[in-house]
């Protein structure tokens, strides 16, 4: 008890370190853009693989009929052997957008590629544009979605852009709304990594790559089978000397739907736990360190007989809370009061779930495929 006191204190005053350094980072140390808008010569490929998602297509290809964009763009659509009404849904757009229609042909058993990432290869191959833009068909964009990622990567100069996705919330449905709630939190913290130049995580369905990065990235062959290919090729890209950035200012420039059953969802997280937190992965020794200091301030505020110990963990709690209010502000994050107390409960029931389904060896299945890792 008498060494873990010391080693508590040294972990809080850690902490404290970080969370202040958080806090100057994210008021004083912003990515300022430059006043410049996309050349009109950035021509730009749309990716967007799909399998029996014709009751999406319509909405997505809408959004992007819309866009305000005034450079050049082509939509590459790659049908990953669907059996669906697709093509009548499509058929209206192709007089209206620059439409490349490709077939995915996957063959799991010649291919070391998961469905996604074949398809994604294939769409790229099909492609002619300098900027890779990647989303998914259940998307709705906004207006000025590729603007915004397109200015982005060219006014910070980096080869990789991710943008903010939040979840249509047309139900009153207690768990959509946590579900999106969560997924605006997941964001919050991708932006902060950004900002602190670690790369954190990204969503694949808003998503901008340079061509000429993801060539040199090798592509998804250059990641071997993945299933988090978004969270992966950030990795990549970074362990290759590629700059990436969160969009700026990171307002939410497309939606999509929540997940239609508790199951689904479920697949969603369990899909996320083992694909970004592996014990090879830096969120998952970011967050065995963020748990070893709350728990150290806990113990120490605990046990801690002298008022300076004390100081610690307060000092640490408030700065955690100036991070998280900064944080969630500076990201655009729309979450209730109420969801922020219940969300380490919520979390914690997450948590020990998808710990139990990782040890009995439970796979999840995503888009009607069951997934290995």
């Amino acid at each position: 008890m008498i060494l873990l006191i010391p080693l508590t204190a040294c972990l809080s005053i850690v902490g404290v370190i970080v969370m202040l350094f958080c806090v100057y980072t994210l008021l004083f140390c912003g990515r300022i853009k430059k006043p410049t808008s996309p050349p009109k010569e950035s021509k730009v490929s749309v990716i967007i693989p799909f399998r029996n998602e014709a009751h999406n297509l319509g909405m997505l290809l809408t959004s992007l009929k819309n866009q305000n964009y005034e450079g050049p763009f082509d939509i590459v659509l790659v049908n990953d052997g669907s059996t669906d009404s697709w093509h009548e849904v499509v058929s209206p757009f192709q007089s209206l957008l620059n439409i490349i229609l490709v077939d995915s042909c996957y063959d799991e058993t010649k291919s070391n590629l998961s469905r996604k990432q074949h398809a994604l290869d294939v769409g790229v191959s099909a492609s002619v544009g300098r900027y890779l833009l990647f989303t998914d068909a259940d998307m709705v964009l906004s207006v000025s979605w590729i603007f915004e990622l397109v200015d982005s990567a060219v006014s910070m100069g980096v080869a990789c852009v991710f943008g903010h996705t939040t979840i249509i919330q047309s139900q009153n449905s207690f768990r959509k709304r946590c579900e999106a709630y969560q997924l605006e939190i997941l964001f919050t913290l991708a932006y902060v990594c950004s900002r602190l130049g670690i790369p954190g995580s990204c969503m694949g369905n808003n998503l901008l790559v340079s061509r000429t990065t993801y060539v040199a990235c090798g592509g998804q062959k250059g990641l071997g089978y993945s299933i988090v290919e978004d969270y992966d090729f950030l990795q990549l890209l970074h362990k290759k000397g590629f700059k990436s950035a969160a969009c700026e200012p990171f307002t939410s420039t497309a939606q999509t739907y929540p997940c239609t059953t508790l199951r689904q969802y479920y697949n969603q997280l369990l899909r996320w736990a083992m694909g970004g937190l592996r014990p090879s992965s830096k969120l998952f020794w970011m967050g065995m360190c963020a748990l070893a200091v709350a728990f150290s301030g806990v113990f120490l505020a605990m046990s801690a007989s002298s008022t300076m110990l004390w100081v610690l963990p307060a000092v640490f709690g408030i700065s955690f809370v100036a991070v998280s209010i900064i944080a969630l502000t500076n990201a655009d994050a729309k979450i209730p009061w109420w969801f922020l107390p219940i969300y380490p409960v919520l979390l914690s029931i997450e948590c020990l779930a998808l710990l139990g389904a990782l040890i009995v060896g439970v796979r999840p299945v995503w888009k009607q495929t069951r997934l290995v890792e």
